[in-house]
């Protein structure tokens, strides 16, 4: 897209490169807990040093890095079609979507922002314009200005507020 990128959207793209590659993170914890292999053995003679209370401290540190990293926050969000901008988006055919009518995007206010391959054609845009799918009056008003050879449908007339003659 386009649009060029918020902040909490850069944020969000960061956050979601940084949980993809969070995993390489527990390899060098495990090495630097690589000391407490022989302490915790039994019958070590083993003599701990500074070095070894540092790495320690280290792997700690990775760890809890690691933890801390929170992916719940970017697993659903999806950039809207219509603004470019990241939104949250629930599936229509998961869980119960459908009951919950707030699949709009959190930015624009426009109602499913997620991109289509099958509604984004025209023959899927002709026959949500014809049924009258969505309340979105800005899909309506952008179908007919794209489309001016295609007859006024009664759907739309109901939605943009268009008396009948």
């Amino acid at each position: 897209m386009a649009k060029k990128l918020s902040g909490d959207d850069v944020i969000y793209e960061k956050m979601t490169k940084l949980n993809k590659a969070k995993i390489w993170l527990l390899l060098p914890a495990i090495y630097l807990a690589y000391p407490l292999v022989p302490i915790l053995s039994k019958n070590s003679n083993y003599i701990i040093s500074i070095y070894d209370i540092i790495q320690i401290i280290m792997a700690i540190v990775v760890i809890w890095v690691f933890l801390k990293i929170d992916n719940e926050d970017t697993r659903y969000k999806i950039r809207c079609k219509y603004c470019g901008s990241y939104t949250y988006y629930i599936n229509p055919n998961e869980d119960f979507a459908l009951m919950h009518s707030n699949n709009n995007c959190s930015i624009c206010g426009r109602m499913y922002p997620m991109p289509s391959k099958d509604w984004d054609t025209f023959q899927g845009q002709l026959y949500i314009y014809d049924r009258g799918s969505v309340t979105d009056k800005e899909f309506y008003e952008e179908f007919e200005k794209e489309h001016p050879e295609i007859p006024k449908s009664k759907a739309a007339d109901h939605y943009l507020g268009r008396k009948e003659v």
